[in-house]
């Protein structure tokens, strides 16, 4: 949750964020082969998408799924 941004300045964030994720050292981590990580991320904004807190977290939920299934590693606005 960023609060007081406007949404340049969330999708800034997500692909930092992204960014940081593809380069973190994951060889330490015991992960199948057949499993991947992803970065996928949902941002909504108040009071475009909701009109308050709880329909705004449901809302990015929503979105970050939706960037998960249509193949991860990516924002949804």
């Amino acid at each position: 949750i960023l609060l007081n941004t406007n949404k340049e300045n969330a999708i800034q964030k997500s692909k930092q964020i992204s960014k940081t994720f593809k380069t973190m050292d994951m060889t330490t981590l015991k992960i199948p082969d057949d499993i991947k990580i992803q970065v996928s991320i949902g941002i909504s904004l108040y009071p475009e998408d909701a009109d308050n807190s709880q329909m705004l977290v449901e809302s990015a939920h929503k979105k970050m799924f939706q960037a998960r299934d249509t193949g991860g590693n990516r924002v949804i606005v």
